[in-house]
C-alpha cells in the first residue's frame, strides 16, 4: 500500500501551522504485480533483471547543475532507451563522481506506489523463458 501525503503550510505572515493532506491511498496485490509485468516490454525486463546496456560515448562535455560546474557523460541504453547523465567533478587534483541523473521511457517505471524488485524481475524473466510454469510456486520474497 502506498499513501502519498501532501504538506501544505499557511501562506500568512505570522503563521507557522503546518497541516498534512493525505491526498490517495493505493494498494497494490500481488496479482497487480504480476499484471504489470507481465505486459512490460521485453527491453524494459531485461535491464531490470541485467542492468543497461550502455552506449558510451567517447568523451565528457562542459555542463553546469545546480550552479556546479560539470562535466558530463550522456549515456544512452541500446536496448530500453533510458538516459544516464554522469557528471563528474575535476580539480587540480583528484576528480570525484558528482552526481547521475535518470531519465526513463514511458512505461519502464512501475505506478507509484508499485514495488518491483529484482527478485520480482527475474521471476517474470524465468516465467517468459519457461524456466517455470504458470501456477508454480516460488520464493520472491
Amino acid at each position: 500500500m502506498a499513501v502519498r501525503t501532501r504538506v501544505v503550510t499557511d501562506d500568512t505572515a505570522d503563521s507557522d501551522v503546518i497541516r498534512s493532506e493525505q491526498m490517495e491511498t493505493i494498494e497494490w496485490s500481488a496479482a497487480d504485480k504480476k499484471k504489470w509485468l507481465a505486459a512490460l516490454p521485453e527491453e524494459f525486463l531485461l535491464c531490470r533483471v541485467v542492468m543497461h546496456a550502455w552506449n558510451v560515448p567517447l568523451g565528457f562535455h562542459d555542463a553546469k547543475v545546480n550552479g556546479r560546474k560539470v562535466k558530463q557523460m550522456d549515456l544512452v541504453c541500446d536496448r530500453c532507451g533510458t538516459e544516464k547523465d554522469a557528471r563528474i567533478k575535476v580539480t587540480r587534483t583528484k576528480v570525484d563522481r558528482d552526481s547521475v541523473a535518470m531519465h526513463y521511457p514511458d512505461g519502464y517505471l512501475a505506478p507509484s506506489g508499485m514495488y518491483i524488485t529484482k527478485n520480482d524481475a527475474w521471476m517474470e524473466l524465468a516465467r517468459r523463458r519457461k524456466a517455470i510454469r504458470r501456477g508454480e510456486t516460488a520464493e520472491t520474497e
